[in-house]
C-alpha cells in the first residue's frame, strides 16, 4: 500500500482507492490472513480495520507481526530501504500480491512472480484485454496491479 505523503503529492492513487481494491481482491479469494506492506502505519491500521469486517473476517498482518524482541530491534536499525526488502521477499513468495500501479516496488514484484505463473499476463498498454474494469491495470493468476492507469512502469522492468 503506498500512501506515504510524497506519493499523495505526487498523484498516486488513494488510500480510499488502494484499499477498495485490496478488499476485493481478498474477498474474491479465500485468503483470510493477508500480508499488508507500507511505510505508512496509519494506513495500515486503517486497513486492518476494514478487513476485519468482512464475512468472514480477514486479518492484516505486517513484518511487525511476524518478528520477536529481538529481530525488531534488528529490523529497527535497517534504513527504510533496507526494512522495503523484507517486505518485498516475503511478497514475493506470497500466494497471491496486489499492488498498485504508480510503484515501481509492485511491478517489480509482479514480474518476478510472473516467470511462476501458470497464465499469460494483461496489462491495459498491451492492446490485451484485462479481466474487468476494477481498475485492474495488470493481471495473472499471481499478480493484480491496480491503480490510475499510467504507463510510468508497464513493460520496462523485467524479471
Amino acid at each position: 500500500m503506498r500512501t506515504e505523503v510524497d506519493a499523495v503529492n505526487v498523484g498516486y492513487t488513494s488510500y480510499e482507492e488502494q484499499a477498495a481494491a485490496y478488499i476485493q481482491y481478498i474477498n474474491s479469494t479465500s485468503l483470510r490472513v493477508v500480508y499488508a506492506a507500507s511505510g505508512n502505519t496509519t494506513s495500515l491500521e486503517l486497513f486492518a480495520k476494514e478487513a476485519s469486517t468482512l464475512s468472514p473476517p480477514a486479518q492484516i498482518v505486517t513484518k511487525w507481526d511476524l518478528l520477536h524482541d529481538e529481530d525488531i530491534a534488528l529490523l529497527k536499525s535497517l534504513t527504510w530501504d533496507q526494512e522495503a526488502l523484507v517486505d518485498y521477499l516475503i511478497l514475493e513468495k506470497s500466494s497471491k500480491f496486489a499492488g498498485v500501479s504508480e510503484s515501481s516496488f509492485s511491478w517489480g514484484l509482479a514480474y518476478a512472480r510472473q516467470v511462476f505463473s501458470d497464465t499469460r499476463p494483461c496489462t491495459g498498454n498491451s492492446g490485451e484485454e484485462l479481466y474487468d474494469d476494477d481498475g485492474v491495470v495488470y493481471k495473472d493468476n499471481l499478480s493484480e496491479i491496480y491503480g490510475n492507469p499510467k504507463d510510468w512502469h508497464v513493460d520496462k522492468l523485467w524479471p
